[in-house]
C-alpha cells in the first residue's frame, strides 16, 4: 500500500514536467515573424534601390524562415504534450488501481468486480493514446502540395485524442470513486469534471469555416488547441492534488 501511495506521489509530481502549459500568445508568434518578414521584403523593394533591397530581402529570408521554424516547434509541443500527458495519467491510474486493491485486502473486502472494470477502462485508454511521433507530425505539413491537409488532421487529432481521454478519465475516476464508497471510504474522491469539460469541436465545421474566412478562422482554432488542453491540465492537477491529499489520509 505504501509502495502504491510513493508511485502515485512519483506519477502526480511528474505532472510539472509533462503537462506544458503553453503561452497563448505563442503559437501566433510564427504568423507574426512570417508577415512581418513579406511587408519588408514588399516595402523594402518598393522603397529602396539596390543595394539597400539586397539587405532587406534578407532580413525578410531570416524572420520569414525563424517563423516557419518556430511553427513547427509548435506543433512538436502540441503532440509531444500529448503524449507524455496521456502516458503519465495511465501510470498514475495504475498506482491509484493498486493502492485501491491493497485498501481492499486491508479491510478484508471484494471489490474484484470493480477493479475489473477500472482495469479495463485502463486498457482501453493506452490503445486510445497511441503515442504519436512528435518529430515527424511536426515536419509533415512542410510537405508540398498535401502540407495543409496533413496541418488539418493534426488539428483534428489534438482535439479528438483529447475528447476520448477526457471521456475515458471520467469512467475511471467513477470507477474508483465506486470503489472507495465499497470500502466504506466516507470522504469522496472529488470529481472530474466539476468545473471543465474538454469540448468536442467538429474539424469539418472549423475546416468550412477556415476556407469562408480566407484562413482567419485558423486564429481561433489554433487558440482552441492551445486553450484546451492548458485548462484541462489545470483542471487535473487540481484533481490530482485532491486525490492525493485523501488517499494520505487513508495510508
Amino acid at each position: 500500500m505504501l509502495s502504491a501511495l510513493e508511485n502515485l506521489r512519483r506519477d502526480i509530481r511528474r505532472k510539472t514536467e509533462t503537462d506544458y502549459i503553453m503561452p497563448i500568445w505563442f503559437p501566433y508568434l510564427p504568423y507574426i515573424l512570417i508577415l512581418t518578414g513579406i511587408i519588408v521584403m514588399v516595402l523594402g523593394f518598393a522603397a529602396f534601390p539596390d543595394p539597400e533591397s539586397a539587405a532587406l530581402l534578407i532580413w525578410s529570408f531570416v524572420l520569414i524562415v525563424a517563423g516557419g521554424l518556430i511553427n513547427i516547434y509548435v506543433l512538436y509541443k502540441w503532440i509531444k504534450r500529448r503524449n507524455e500527458h496521456f502516458n503519465r495519467t495511465i501510470l498514475l491510474y495504475e498506482s491509484f488501481r493498486d493502492f485501491l486493491s491493497n485498501l481492499s485486502k486491508k479491510k478484508e473486502k471484494d471489490i474484484g468486480e470493480t477493479i475489473s472494470l477500472i482495469d479495463r477502462d485502463i486498457r482501453e485508454g493506452r490503445l486510445e493514446g497511441t503515442e504519436r511521433n512528435a518529430v515527424l507530425w511536426a515536419l509533415l505539413p512542410i510537405i508540398p502540395c498535401v502540407g495543409t491537409i496533413l496541418l488539418f488532421y493534426i488539428y483534428h487529432f489534438l482535439n479528438k485524442d483529447f475528447v476520448k481521454h477526457y471521456r475515458r478519465e471520467v469512467g475511471i475516476i467513477d470507477g474508483f470513486r465506486k470503489g472507495l464508497k465499497a470500502l466504506g471510504v466516507e470522504k469522496e474522491l472529488p470529481s472530474f469534471s466539476r468545473g471543465y469539460k474538454f469540448p468536442e469541436r467538429s474539424t469539418a465545421l472549423y475546416i468550412v469555416l477556415y476556407i469562408v474566412t480566407l484562413g482567419l478562422f485558423g486564429l481561433y482554432w489554433i487558440y482552441t488547441l492551445t486553450k484546451d488542453p492548458n485548462e484541462h491540465f489545470k483542471e487535473h492537477a487540481l484533481m490530482e492534488d485532491e486525490m492525493l491529499k485523501l488517499l494520505e489520509e487513508l495510508e
